[in-house]
C-alpha cells in the first residue's frame, strides 16, 4: 500500500479505533478488552476533571489540549487544537542539537592549518586533500555506527543515548584538541563519530512530542538550534584557534595553548557537550516505553492520541495482571497499544518514501558539506591562485555571516512557509535558493585584489543563500524522514538517515578536497581551474531538485500506527 493511500482523518491529529474484545491467545491487532475500554473512559473523565481544575502543570497542559480534541473528535465541524510545545523539553533538544553542529563545525576555520602544522602534506597544494581525508574519518564512525544509534534507541529509549551521545563525543572532541600527531587527530575524529547518535535520536524525540498542528514549530526550533552551533562554531574556531599567535598578550609563548594551538575551541565544545548532557539528565522524560516480552504483545492495535512511540498494557488469557491505561506514572502522551519492536530496515527501504528521504537527505549532506569544505581550503589561497588571502579568523566571519538573518528566518518565517506551502514544497525552496550562492562565491575572487568591500559583499550574499536555504532543506527534510515512517520505527529510520547522511558527508570532503587539488594542479583553464567544483556543487544541487518529485504531498503528513492495521 503506497503512502499516499495510508493517510486517512489528516484533519486531526487523533484517530481512534476502539476494539471489540480480546483474542484467546494473544492480543488480537484489532481487539481490546472491556475492561481496558473502561479504564480509559475512566481516565479520560479524570483527566477533564484535572483539566476542568486550571491546575494542570505544563505537560499536563498539553494532555488536556489532547484531551480537548479528544471530546470534539466526533464533531464534524470541529478543529484540531494546535498543541502547545512542551518548552523545556524542546530546549534541552536544541541545546543538545546545538552541540552536536558547534562541535562538527568549530574546525573548519583552522582545519587546513592544523594540517599544515602536522606536516603531512608534501605540498600547500595538497592541503586540501589531506584536509577532507580529516573531516571524512568522522563521517566514517558515523556512517559504521549512526543506525545502531538509533536502533538502540528503538529498543533501549531515547533518553540514554541521547545523553551517552552528548558525553562521548564532547570527551572525543576534547581528545582531538590536543593531537599532536596526524595519525592522533584522524583516529580521534573518527571516534567523535562513532560514538555520535545525537541527531537521529533528536529528530525522533521531536517526533514524539509534537504533532502534525505543531511539528513545523518544533523543527523549526531544531533548525535554528542547528543553524546557531553551525554559524558560531566556526567563530569560535576561528578567533580562538592559536591564541598564542593572534593574542600573545593573554596566552603567552610556551604555555598550555601554545604546546596545544587548537585546544581551547575544543575545550570550549566540551564543556558545551557536558552541560548539553547535564541538561538532559535533569529535564528530558523518556518518550518511549520499554517493554517486556511478557506484558506487551507483538503487533498492535491502535488508539493513536499522538503519533508517539509509547505503549500501555492490556490483559489477555495467559496473564491476570492489568496495567493501567495511562497511569500517572506514564508520559502524558500515550494512549495506545502498539508493535514493539521496529520493523527490519531491509523492509523500510523497500518503501518509496523511506528510499527517497533518505537518498535526498544522503545528496542533500554531501553538497553542502562540500560547499564548507571548499569555502574552508579555496579561501585562505592567494589571489593569484584563485583564493581570497583569508585568515582564520577570516574564514570565522565568513562562515559565520549567514547567521545574521538566519535566526529571524527560521524561528519566525519558516513555519508559515511550511505551513503555507508544505513541507515538500518548502524543501525545494530551499534547495532552490541555494543555488544563486553557489555560483556567486566563486567570482568573489575577481575582487579579491581590486575593491574588497565589494568581494565581502559577495562573500555575504552567498553565505547568507547557502545558510537560509541550506537550513530550510534540512529543516524540511527531517520533518519528511520521520513522515514517511510508522511511528515504531522512527528511531530506526532516523538513525539509518543519518547513516547515509554520514556517508554524504564522508565521501563529500574526499570529493571537494581532491577535486579541488587536481582543479588547481591541471592546466585546463577554465572551467577546470579552481571554478570547476563550484560548478559541481550546482550538478549535486539539480540533482537533488530532480529527486525530489518522487514524492508526493502525501508526504506533508505523518503515518500511525492504525494505518499499519489498514494495510
Amino acid at each position: 500500500m503506497t503512502h499516499s493511500s495510508l493517510l486517512q482523518s489528516q484533519s486531526s491529529p487523533l484517530a481512534i479505533v476502539y476494539p471489540e474484545s480480546l483474542g484467546s491467545s494473544s492480543l488480537s491487532p484489532t481487539r481490546l478488552s472491556q475492561s481496558s475500554e473502561r479504564t480509559v473512559v475512566d481516565r479520560n473523565d479524570t483527566l477533564q476533571d484535572s483539566c476542568n481544575s486550571n491546575t494542570t502543570s505544563e505537560d499536563g497542559d498539553q494532555e488536556c489540549a489532547l484531551q480537548r480534541s479528544l471530546n470534539n473528535h466526533n464533531d464534524p465541524n470541529s478543529k484540531s487544537e494546535p498543541i502547545s510545545l512542551p518548552v523545556f523539553r524542546v530546549m534541552v533538544l536544541a541545546s543538545a542539537l546545538f552541540c552536536n553542529t558547534f562541535m562538527a563545525s568549530m574546525l573548519l576555520p583552522f582545519l587546513s592549518f592544523m594540517v599544515s602544522d602536522f606536516g603531512i602534506a608534501p605540498t600547500p597544494k595538497d592541503i586540501g586533500k589531506y584536509s577532507g581525508y580529516l573531516v571524512s574519518s568522522y563521517m566514517v564512525g558515523q556512517f559504521l555506527f549512526s543506525y545502531r544509534w538509533g536502533y538502540m534507541s528503538d529498543v533501549y529509549g531515547r533518553r540514554p543515548i541521547l545523553i551517552i551521545g552528548l558525553l562521548l563525543t564532547g570527551t572525543s572532541f576534547l581528545i582531538f584538541g590536543f593531537s599532536k600527531t596526524y595519525t592522533m587527530a584522524l583516529a580521534s575524529r573518527f571516534a567523535n563519530g562513532l560514538v555520535n547518535g545525537i541527531m537521529g535520536v533528536c529528530m525522533t524525540y521531536m517526533s514524539e512530542i509534537t504533532n502534525e498542528t505543531n511539528q513545523g514549530s518544533g523543527f523549526a526550533i531544531l533548525g535554528t538550534a542547528r543553524a546557531s552551533g553551525i554559524v558560531l562554531g566556526p567563530i569560535v574556531g576561528g578567533f580562538l584557534s592559536a591564541p598564542s599567535t593572534k593574542y600573545p598578550k593573554w596566552f603567552p609563548k610556551k604555555s598550555l595553548f601554545d604546546i596545544y594551538p587548537y585546544s581551547l575551541p575544543c575545550m570550549i565544545g566540551f564543556s558545551v557537550a557536558t552541560t548539553g548532557g547535564i541538561l538532559a539528565i535533569a529535564v528530558l522524560k523518556e518518550t518511549k516505553i520499554l517493554a517486556s516480552h511478557t506484558d506487551l504483545p507483538t503487533h498492535s492495535t491502535a488508539f493513536p492520541v499522538q503519533d508517539q512511540d509509547e505503549c500501555i498494557s492490556a490483559e489477555t488469557e495467559q496473564s491476570t495482571e492489568r496495567s493501567p491505561l495511562l497511569s500517572a506514572s506514564a508520559p502524558l502522551n500515550p494512549t495506545r497499544i502498539q508493535h514493539t519492536q521496529p520493523e527490519p530496515i531491509l523492509q523500510l527501504l523497500r518503501s518509496l518514501p523511506v528510499f527517497l528521504t533518505i537518498s535526498l537527505y544522503t545528496n542533500l549532506n554531501s553538497t553542502y558539506i562540500q560547499y564548507d569544505e571548499l569555502f574552508s581550503i579555496w579561501s585562505r589561497l592567494p589571489p593569484s591562485q584563485g583564493g581570497l588571502g583569508f585568515t582564520s579568523s577570516d574564514q570565522g566571519t565568513g562562515f559565520a555571516i549567514g547567521g545574521a538573518c538566519l535566526f529571524i528566518y527560521q524561528i519566525f518565517i519558516y513555519s508559515h512557509v511550511e505551513r503555507h506551502f508544505g513541507t515538500l514544497q518548502t524543501f525545494r525552496i530551499g534547495a532552490l535558493i541555494s543555488l544563486p550562492g553557489f555560483a556567486l562565491l566563486s567570482f568573489a575572487t575577481n575582487y579579491s585584489q581590486t575593491n574588497r568591500t565589494f568581494m565581502w559583499c559577495m562573500v555575504a550574499v552567498a553565505q547568507i543563500t547557502r545558510t537560509v536555504g541550506g537550513l530550510q532543506a534540512f529543516t524540511s527534510m527531517f520533518v519528511m524522514i520521520s513522515n514517511s515512517v510508522l511511528p515504531r520505527s522512527r528511531g530506526s529510520v532516523n538513525g539509518f538517515a543519518q547513516t547515509f547522511g554520514a556517508f554524504g558527508k564522508m565521501i563529500g570532503p574526499i570529493i571537494a578536497g581532491n577535486g579541488f587539488s587536481w582543479s588547481l594542479q591541471n592546466s585546463l583553464g577554465p572551467p577546470f581551474d579552481y571554478r570547476f567544483m563550484f560548478l559541481m556543487l550546482i550538478f549535486q544541487q539539480i540533482v537533488t531538485l530532480l529527486l525530489s518529485l518522487g514524492l508526493d504531498k502525501s508526504i506533508n503528513h505523518r503515518l500511525s500506527e492504525e494505518q499499519d492495521i489498514m494495510e
